[in-house]
């Protein structure tokens, strides 16, 4: 089975946590960025609108069991562009802690 494409499956095989909303994880990313949605969901590739774009597609896929066609379609980005961030995200967790503390800090926050 395939974790990156099957919704709700985690690369160790168990179920992700589901629940949160699009909107609520949006909410949580661009008040941690100090950001609007709007600067979230722009199409600009400058590193200070493509970081927390890609944390929040992450954060989506981690938290969220829409397939990645559901995601793409309300953020107006394509299902490639999801896949890239979410790929990026755990590149960067794997090799620069203090993203990775960045990314369980916002994680924490969206479950509490």
């Amino acid at each position: 089975m395939n974790y990156m494409v099957i919704p709700g499956l985690q690369k160790n095989g168990e179920v992700k946590e589901v629940g949160k909303t699009t909107g609520q994880i949006m909410d949580v990313v661009c008040n941690y960025h100090n950001i609007t949605p709007d600067f979230l969901l722009t199409k600009k590739r400058h590193r200070k609108y493509v970081e927390p774009r890609q944390q929040f597609f992450y954060l989506c896929w981690y938290f969220k069991s829409d397939n990645l066609l559901d995601l793409s379609g309300k953020t107006g980005f394509n299902h490639a562009t999801v896949i890239w961030a979410r790929k990026v995200v755990m590149t960067q967790m794997e090799v620069d802690r203090r993203y990775q503390e960045q990314m369980e800090k916002l994680i924490e926050i969206i479950r509490t």
